[in-house]
């Protein structure tokens, strides 16, 4: 997964559940009968794992997000909405980075390898073929997790329930073999981590087991708060290639 932006790079402090079997036991009772199983009560689920579950399931669903985040040094912050439908690999964006050193707009359409890029200063869309350009290349995107949701669903360390539909814990904002995931929905955040606190979160789901909201922490040589909503889960996309579209140059693919 590739970062939509310029290099960022935050330093943050590093810290570091099956379910029980339950089995109803006969008791005995004198005259040779047998007495009723005695009732028990089903061990109740890890929190952990019910939110991997709600994070899964809205990951392998289309859904639409949108993302508000500060971002460190001086790069300001970053705000928009997408669309994404990882059944069919195609996702829409427009995101907005402002308030830094290079403020910039990204609108993009991807479907597949194929990817269109809407120019600031042209009515049509340049396109590219993502499987022609460099591993490292920053329009390359990773359509298996472009939103980052796998990732953070992988990088969780700690969650407890706060409440029927709410959750809140810690994870690792540098998991091993992963790339940017940080924000959720505008990946572009590097994180290097050294010893010390994973970073925190708070999460909400619907009453379908969706997740609505994510609100991410980042605590490194400054804190850095972001949040990603979700909504109209299991609804189609409505994803389509651009009309008026151009080829890219093809120092693209150099």
């Amino acid at each position: 997964m590739k970062r939509f932006g310029p290099a960022l790079l935050a330093v943050a402090l590093l810290a570091g559940c099956g379910v029980p079997a339950v089995a109803v036991r006969a008791v005995p009772a004198g005259g040779g009968g047998s007495a009723a199983p005695k009732a028990t009560t089903p061990a109740e689920t890890p929190a952990i794992e019910v939110f991997q579950a709600a994070l899964r399931k809205t990951h392998n669903a289309t859904y639409k997000y949108s993302v508000s985040s500060a971002l460190p040094d001086k790069y300001g912050k970053v705000s928009g909405t997408g669309v994404f439908d990882l059944k069919s690999k195609k996702l829409k964006l427009d995101l907005k980075y402002s308030g830094g050193t290079y403020p910039h707009d990204l609108e993009a359409v991807m479907i597949g390898k194929d990817a269109w890029h809407k120019s600031e200063y042209s009515s049509r869309w340049v396109h590219l073929d993502m499987s022609r350009l460099k591993e490292y290349a920053p329009e390359k995107m990773d359509m298996t997790d472009p939103v980052g949701l796998a990732t953070f669903t992988k990088a969780l360390k700690t969650v407890r329930k706060t409440g029927p539909l709410s959750y809140a814990g810690t994870f690792d904002p540098n998991p091993a073999d992963s790339e940017e995931f940080l924000p959720l929905g505008a990946p572009s955040i590097r994180v290097f981590s050294i010893m010390g606190p994973d970073s925190k979160f708070t999460a909400t789901t619907d009453a379908n087991g969706f997740v609505t909201v994510v609100n991410a922490t980042v605590i490194a040589d400054e804190t850095v708060k972001m949040t990603t909503k979700f909504s109209a889960h299991g609804k189609p996309s409505g994803i389509k290639k651009p009309s008026r579209t151009v080829e890219a140059a093809d120092f693209y693919y150099e």
